[in-house]
């Protein structure tokens, strides 16, 4: 008997693949003999599903744990077989998780295999990429759910894995209208993402520890302090705390700032409350997602709303680590030297980034997309754009309608980024900080970085350059592929990759266009930029063990 059940555990995965495929290159609207192959298939593997544990629950002598896991197969089963017409993709979706789970069961039978895969999780970088990965699944396996959009939408699986990506990442790419297409459940949805997101997987499932009173391990203490990118002793229940916490008070606080505005707009006080809630907790995230049609355009030259964005999109874009430090500001009668060196650097990076950006927006659009604006309406956009151009993707201005110079301008920007351990992505400012200052110091002729009178050291210099040199790696390749097969024009697959990938979310109107191949390209840039490249790269070489001896140095000319 058991290796009937291992014959058809083989045949389910079998098909369980073919439906993945059929999954993500099948579409509603096309041929009826497509869709005929699809429901056989799905068919195909009810069968094969229901004989399975029929089989698993007979070999086990009627255990409880079989039965209740036979239950739930034929439960749904059966919601198939009455439902399969209205949500074939969500069944599909089911069989392929099924099939996944009787993998990992099938793997890890052996001792050394046991051993294996229980000690997976020691990994920080793959809890990391885990848990955004499963959220993001989660995500879209409800939003394929019926009444999460509006009855004139029919999302398909590749649509609504980039919306749940696009949310979980705090990116802000939408394949459609968010304040259409959706139902409110299904806006609500995307908001719920959107927060889980900004604050981070880790920091919420630490946070429910703290609440039913669990201890941290070291492993897990250690976790925690690589993902809020926190290298010095801490109490971490106290720091996630004041996170959840302050995250709540400034999204609360924004929310009440935007709800007179959006009132004089709308004349309805329950739909302010709602636009100002989900636009405040959106900005702090840095997400750029907006229920306008028009993004933020309609209130380019309204001071409260553009000037209590701009400062939830900084807030949440420094890192609640420099908003901690900064306090000392306060304390000390307002010594900027009080802070440590990453506040510090944080802080002039990221200011000297708004005002040339300000600077540099108000004059590559003065005779562009602005030529009709007023001098302080022009001002006001320009300082706009140059806040949230770095991670959050808000627009006041037509960024279809944009020059090349702005274009090579937002590109720069939305690199960059926000700071470590904020809600944005990027390579982060601390990241060009250190690479300007080095280039600073070898034209000075220093061999040494030295930056607030402290030495930065070798080691945090060679981190930046693999940050720079893999991010562009990864951006140039699905640049690439995206170039062959998309039909747009060069700048605009190239400033929607680097979109993609700083998690900003601004586009020059083509996202919704691309095929299902171009969006999980796109997909798979958010994912890496939210993550981090570094992630990837420390997965991999955990295992690794360092050379404990030194070998000759001889110098190599470059240049």
């Amino acid at each position: 008997m058991k290796k009937c059940v291992s014959i058809f555990d083989n045949i389910f995965v079998v098909i369980a693949s073919i439906n993945l495929f059929l999954i993500l290159f099948t579409q509603s609207g096309k041929a009826d003999h497509v869709w005929q192959i699809n429901y056989f298939y799905t068919y195909t593997t009810v069968i094969l599903l229901l004989l399975r544990s029929s089989i698993v629950f007979i070999q086990n002598s009627f255990s409880g744990y079989t039965l209740r896991r036979l239950s739930i197969d034929i439960l749904f089963v059966f919601f198939s077989f009455f439902t399969i017409k209205y949500s074939l993709k969500l069944i599909q979706f089911y069989f392929v998780i099924r099939a996944l789970a009787l993998l990992l069961k099938k793997y890890s039978k052996s001792k050394k295999d046991i051993h294996t895969y229980n000690n997976l999780f020691k990994y920080p970088a793959l809890w990391v990429i885990l848990s955004f990965l499963s959220t993001i699944f989660i995500g879209t396996l409800i939003l394929l759910l019926p009444g999460i959009t509006n009855k004139e939408v029919n999302i398909n699986f590749i649509d609504a894995l980039f919306t749940s990506t696009s949310s979980v990442c705090i990116t802000g790419l939408t394949v459609y209208d968010i304040g259409v297409s959706f139902s409110h459940i299904g806006q609500l949805l995307i908001l719920i993402l959107i927060q889980v997101g900004g604050l981070g997987i880790m920091t919420i499932s630490s946070a429910l520890a703290i609440a039913i009173g669990q201890r941290f391990s070291l492993r897990s203490g250690a976790l925690i302090q690589n993902v809020l990118n926190r290298n010095y002793s801490i109490d971490f229940p106290q720091l996630l705390k004041n996170i959840i916490t302050f995250t709540f008070t400034v999204e609360i606080l924004g929310a009440l700032l935007l709800i007179y505005p959006f009132y004089k707009y709308f004349g309805n006080i329950a739909q302010s409350v709602y636009y100002a809630i989900f636009h405040s907790i959106s900005a702090f995230c840095n997400a750029g997602f907006s229920l306008f049609s028009g993004n933020l355009l309609a209130f380019r030259t309204n001071p409260i709303v553009t000037f209590t964005i701009t400062t939830l999109v900084i807030i949440g874009g420094l890192g609640f680590a420099v908003i901690d430090d900064s306090k000392k500001i306060f304390r000390h009668n307002g010594r900027f030297k009080q802070l440590k060196l990453h506040s510090k650097i944080v802080l002039v990076t990221s200011l000297a980034l708004i005002l040339s950006g300000t600077l540099l927006f108000f004059i590559s659009e003065y005779n562009y997309t602005m030529k009709s604006f007023g001098f302080f309406e022009k001002l006001q956009s320009s300082y706009f754009q140059s806040v949230t151009t770095r991670s959050a993707g808000f627009n006041t201005i037509d960024f279809s309608q944009i020059s090349f110079a702005t274009v090579l301008l937002t590109v720069f920007l939305m690199y960059v980024g926000s700071s470590p351990g904020s809600t944005g992505g990027g390579i982060k400012t601390t990241t060009l900080a250190i690479i300007v200052l080095s280039i600073i110091s070898i034209l000075k002729g220093n061999k040494d970085l030295v930056v607030f009178n402290r030495h930065i050291s070798e080691t945090t210099l060679l981190k930046a350059m693999a940050i720079i040199a893999l991010s562009l790696f990864f951006i140039l390749s699905i640049l690439f592929m995206l170039t062959l097969i998309e039909p747009f024009s060069f700048e605009k697959i190239f400033f929607e990759a680097f979109s993609a990938f700083s998690t900003t979310g601004l586009t020059m109107g083509i996202t919704s266009m691309f095929s299902s191949v171009g969006k999980l390209l796109i997909i798979i840039l958010m994912f890496i930029g939210r993550v981090g490249p570094l992630t990837f790269i420390f997965l991999l070489s955990e295992h690794v063990t360092p050379m404990k001896y030194v070998v000759p140095q001889e110098n190599v000319e470059i240049g």
